[in-house]
Formats: C-alpha cells, sequence, structure tokens
C-alpha cells in the first residue's frame, strides 16, 4: 500500500471500564475531548442485561448535546459471551446474551458492538467452534437489526479462535447478510498471535495481506494497544503505547495511512493517566 500520507480524519478514542451508568461513558469522553469511544453494555462478567431507560435517554441526549458522532461509538460486548461453546446451555446464554445487548445498541442509536469470536474449550476441534460462531452469529443476525457486529482477532492465548486472518475470513465468508459483519484488529493481539508489526514493511504485509484476505470494506475499527509481552508470546497482556514490545511504527503507519480514517481508533492501554498524552501523541505524528 505504501500510502503515509498524514491525513486528519482519523477519530481516537478510549475503551471506558466499568461505568454502569451508561451516560457517564459521554460525560468522560467530552472530559478528554474525544469523538470516539468504547464502554461495557453493564458489568461484562453478567449473564443479565438490566437497563434503565433514563439512562439510556441520557446517553442519547448527551450524545446529540456534545456532538459526538454514533458512528466512532463501539461498545465492547460481555466477556461471558463464547459463541463459539461446546456447551449448549452456555453456547444458548452467549446467543441470548448478545441479542440483549444488540438490543440496548440500538436503544442507544448505536451502529457497532466489538465481540471475542469464542473458545473451544479443548472440548471440540477448533474447525467444529468456527462452525458454532458461523451458526451462533447467522442465527443472531437474523433475528436483530441494524447492529453490525464487529468481530476482533484473539492473541491466540488460551483456546480462542481468531488468532488468525484465514479463521477470521472462514467465518465472515459463510455469514448470509455480510452487512452486519465488520472487523477490529487489535495491534497487540495481531503481535502476540504472531503477526511481526515492528516495521513499516512488515505493516505493509500484514494489511496487504488484510486486504486480500478480508477486504478493508470490513475494517470497522481498530484498537491501538501495545504488548507488554515478546513477539508471538500468545499472551494478552496490554501495555501503554511507548512502552511496549511491539515498538512505535504500526502507530506511525496507522495514524499516516488513509485506510484507517473515518472508523474509530480505540485505546485499551494499561495506564488511564497516560490516555490524553497517548492520544495527543498519535495526532502529533
Amino acid at each position: 500500500m505504501n500510502n503515509y500520507l498524514k491525513l486528519i480524519n482519523k477519530n481516537i478514542g478510549i475503551h471506558f471500564k466499568y461505568n454502569l451508568n451508561l451516560y457517564k461513558n459521554v460525560i468522560l469522553a467530552k472530559k478528554f475531548n474525544i469523538n470516539a469511544f468504547s464502554f461495557f453494555i453493564g458489568n461484562p462478567l453478567k449473564w443479565n442485561k438490566n437497563f434503565n431507560i433514563k439512562d439510556i435517554y441520557k446517553f442519547n441526549n448527551l450524545c446529540k448535546k456534545f456532538n459526538i458522532n454514533n458512528n466512532y461509538i463501539i461498545p465492547h460486548s460481555s466477556y461471558l459471551i463464547n459463541l463459539g461453546s461446546p456447551i449448549q446451555n452456555k453456547l444458548l446464554k452467549s446467543i441470548n446474551l448478545l441479542k440483549q445487548e444488540i438490543y440496548i445498541c440500538n436503544k442507544l442509536k448505536l451502529k457497532l458492538i466489538n465481540l471475542h469470536l469464542g473458545n473451544h474449550l479443548n472440548l471440540i476441534t477448533e474447525n467444529k467452534c468456527i462452525e458454532n460462531i458461523i451458526n451462533s452469529l447467522n442465527f443472531i443476525i437474523k433475528n436483530t437489526k441494524n447492529v453490525i457486529l464487529v468481530l476482533e482477532n484473539s492473541a491466540g492465548n488460551g483456546n480462542y479462535i481468531g488468532y488468525n486472518l484465514d479463521q477470521i475470513n472462514d467465518i465472515i465468508l459463510s455469514i448470509k447478510d455480510k452487512s452486519r459483519i465488520g472487523v477490529c484488529i487489535d495491534t497487540g493481539h495481531a503481535f502476540a498471535s504472531g503477526y511481526d508489526l515492528r516495521s513499516f514493511n512488515s505493516c505493509d504485509i500484514f494489511f496487504d495481506y488484510f486486504d486480500k484476505k478480508i477486504g478493508f470494506c470490513y475494517l470497522k475499527a481498530i484498537h491501538l494497544n501495545g504488548s507488554r509481552c515478546k513477539y508471538f508470546s500468545k499472551k494478552d497482556k496490554h501495555s501503554s503505547l511507548l512502552n511496549s514490545f511491539l515498538g512505535n511504527n504500526i502507530f506511525y503507519w496507522i495514524m499516516r495511512n488513509n485506510n484507517f480514517n473515518n472508523i474509530p481508533i480505540i485505546l485499551e492501554t494499561s495506564n488511564p493517566n497516560l490516555w490524553l498524552s497517548e492520544i495527543n501523541w498519535l495526532y502529533s505524528i
């Protein structure tokens, strides 16, 4: 691609954790002067999603008041969801929980939701797990409206699916309504799973392959994270951007490449005290 033009249409944001009142995420976005952000819809470690209609009303009103564009808000689904589970009751609970979260996203007038793909728990093969994920996604899409399900690549930790682009591509190819599916690339996860992003050339190779296999038309978000662990560690350990085994070149590369314009670019970095300086640094490069 080799397109390193420095462009201004970047929307960098933050993942805010554990604000059970949804509208408080909008207040934090205003505090940090950002147009993009991510959050959990309720407690990510609970199966039931109870929502307050007044909370949703405040969320929508504050977005309007602060002129925050809902194209750049991407909530993160619950950690409990496993769309590839080999355990039938957990699979059904996962499907129902994601349906609940999509319902709330529609109430919040949001267009995207980010999710981890699934885990075979070492009880079934990867191929069977992928089959479960495909069936789950098709069922959920058929029985919900509007919201795009954004599949995040994994670090290759444990038994998680999605640690390579081929698996993600296989899933997308089997989704019946492709207008409801997308991809989020997590830079720390990609590095941990064996994609070397430490040089401009290796960034070219990775994203050229992404474009060939999946296509930038499916890229709906970026999680911009460093890594506390060395290359190909298969460990999901986020770090700040400037203190990372990943190095800095990937961040320069993304900020200067127009394929990442007009999508949410979300920091999930480990130190909240550095968020503002990290954002300012990214816009400066």
